[in-house]
């Protein structure tokens, strides 16, 4: 069965449970970001059926194949991360460099604006 390694903030834990069903799932969301971590993000992940909650993740892609395994990023926030591991030959799914569009959007309402096309 094919690894997956999904790096998230908390917000796509039900697609960890889902894919457990046709994966072997690693759930890692990192909690130690910031000064003075609480404990409750530390518990994101934990006890979801089919789904081995790891503390680190590189020390988890160390031991995951290239080949057959894949990282999937289903949130925002590490789109340089994304392009990185895809550039070193990972499969990854995310948003990468689209995630622009979605961190940036007023831009293109602005370009819209200014053509009167909004």
């Amino acid at each position: 069965m094919s690894k997956l390694l999904i790096l998230d903030h908390g917000l796509f834990v039900a697609f960890a449970e889902r894919l457990a069903k046709d994966f072997e799932v690693f759930y890692f969301a990192p909690y130690a970001d910031r000064s003075f971590p609480t404990h409750e993000p530390a518990m994101v992940g934990s006890g979801l059926e089919g789904v081995e909650r790891v503390s680190s993740f590189w020390s988890t892609l160390r031991d995951m194949d290239m080949e057959e395994d894949t990282i999937m990023i289903p949130d925002v926030g590490f789109w340089d991360l994304a392009v990185y591991l895809r550039s070193q030959g990972w499969s990854v799914w995310a948003a990468g460099d689209g995630e622009k569009l979605e961190i940036q959007r007023w831009q293109p309402k602005f370009v819209f604006f200014q053509q009167e096309c909004a």
